[in-house]
């Protein structure tokens, strides 16, 4: 498990950065600031600074590791014993509302690896920041917006907690902002493999102490932890 995360300012935070992001945030002045290349990075590359645990299933279990050089996305690491793999799982990419920049520019900030051990609920950071969850695959191919959405710049920005032992990603989805992608209600979400959705807890701001989790939780513990609705 990680240590505790105070969610309440980074949701304020990454609600406001969805309208930069889809109303000029990636501007061509923008882009010039940030490396047009990402780099070749083998299991050696990384110090254990730069890696964080992303879970673990049975003897084998995973990192997550990125160094701030070039425009590196991240990259996933298979840990068994003393050997290190890296895994070639593929970043989101092109859009049709973004052909040309979508996921060429962001990175990896926070995975888990589901109770299946079969993909990870993995936290995209874009363009200033937005929060965008996807589903990968160990077996590659191209990484699933949470939500479903076949663009997954028109998906809502989301806060990823990890997940529940049902096999379901546990997600605080912020209120549709003046400029970009949301939901009605607000809250915390479960949402399933065909993409349905379960309010658990009801709420404009994620509870004030929240944590993320490697280890799945169930339903019951879930609400012990965020408590009642807030309005």
């Amino acid at each position: 498990m990680l240590p505790r995360v105070r969610l309440g300012a980074i949701a304020g935070v990454a609600v406001a950065t969805t309208a930069l992001l889809l109303c000029g945030c990636g501007s061509s002045a923008a882009k010039k600031t940030t490396s047009r290349a990402g780099s070749k990075f083998t299991a050696a590359s990384f110090r254990p600074k730069d890696c964080q645990p992303a879970g673990s299933h049975g003897a084998v279990s995973y990192q997550l590791c990125r160094r701030q050089v070039g425009n590196q996305h991240g990259t996933f690491l298979r840990v068994q014993g003393k050997e290190r793999t890296v895994l070639t799982l593929l970043h989101p990419g092109p859009t049709p509302t973004s052909p040309k920049y979508g996921g060429r520019y962001g990175y990896w900030d926070w995975a888990a690896l589901s109770p299946d051990g079969t993909q990870f609920l993995a936290e995209w950071r874009g363009d200033c920041e937005a929060p965008y969850n996807f589903l990968v695959s160990l077996g590659g191919g191209k990484p699933i917006p949470v939500t479903g959405e076949k663009d997954w710049l028109k998906s809502p920005e989301t806060l990823s907690f990890g997940w529940s032992t049902d096999g379901r990603a546990i997600l605080f989805i912020p209120t549709k902002p003046a400029c970009g992608h949301g939901v009605f209600h607000p809250g915390v979400y479960l949402v399933s493999a065909s993409f349905g959705l379960q309010l658990i807890r009801a709420g404009k701001e994620p509870p004030l102490y929240s944590e993320r989790s490697l280890k799945p939780r169930s339903l019951a513990r879930l609400r012990a932890i965020l408590g009642p609705s807030s309005s």
